[in-house]
């Protein structure tokens, strides 16, 4: 079948559309703008724990974000290989991942310090230290200088948390009576409380509502100001 071109045919506007895509390409930037597919680390608190997502709650961020895990997914806990099974929310974990362009965030490893080994003196985890004075008081930990490092320890369950003393006295609110703390390991919640009449520290330890009474202590670099009652 032959077909005639007739004089008619215009190809001018498609030759025109053509170089203006063309052009458009070309001069196009870079798509920053895009979710990146390429793998980072971030830091956040895991919130829930599924089949197939985890949601973390990134640090810094208002909401949380469900990451694909799978059977390639690496999970460390104190630098060991564990499983998925060993997540629990509320822990503070650093994760490797992505964001693909499409499809959700995916995780690649997962990793979080709790495991101790730990007596009255001194705590080794991810890093070491030496923390040998126990800090039974609030008055003791208000006499900390800046600089000195401070731990709360938990025998149980195994979970430590380590911080710096600064000027604004933060670890005080370790010391606040009755104030709620959630635990990174259990789940359970920790607080200052007093406990029986006639305590040689002024009727008050740490305890946790999962762990239990004198479950968890507090050491330190310095020995803090030391209460009247010892």
């Amino acid at each position: 079948m032959n077909v005639k071109v007739g004089p008619t045919t215009n190809f001018k506007p498609v030759a025109v559309a053509l170089v203006a895509i063309a052009f458009w390409l070309s001069s196009a930037g870079p798509l920053n703008a895009l979710p990146s597919p390429e793998q980072h680390e971030m830091s956040g608190t895991v919130q829930r724990v599924d089949r197939q997502a985890i949601t973390i709650l990134p640090a810094g961020e208002s909401k949380p974000v469900a990451f694909e895990w799978n059977k390639d997914t690496k999970f460390l806990r104190n630098r060991a290989f564990t499983s998925v099974d060993a997540v629990r929310p509320g822990v503070q974990v650093t994760i490797r991942c992505s964001h693909p362009i499409l499809g959700p965030p995916r995780l690649y490893r997962v990793a979080w310090q709790t495991n101790t080994e730990t007596n009255s003196a001194s705590i080794t985890g991810e890093h070491d230290y030496n923390l040998p004075f126990p800090i039974v008081s609030r008055e003791q930990a208000e006499g900390l200088k800046p600089g000195a490092k401070i731990a709360m320890a938990c025998t149980k369950c195994k979970t430590v948390r380590v911080r710096d003393v600064d000027f604004n006295r933060g670890i005080l609110e370790w010391f606040t009576p009755n104030l709620k703390h959630v635990c990174p390991g259990c789940g359970g919640h920790w607080s200052y409380v007093v406990y029986g009449k006639g305590s040689r520290h002024g009727d008050w330890i740490h305890t946790c509502s999962k762990c239990g009474d004198k479950s968890i202590f507090c050491c330190s670099t310095e020995p803090g100001q030391k209460t009247k009652a010892m």
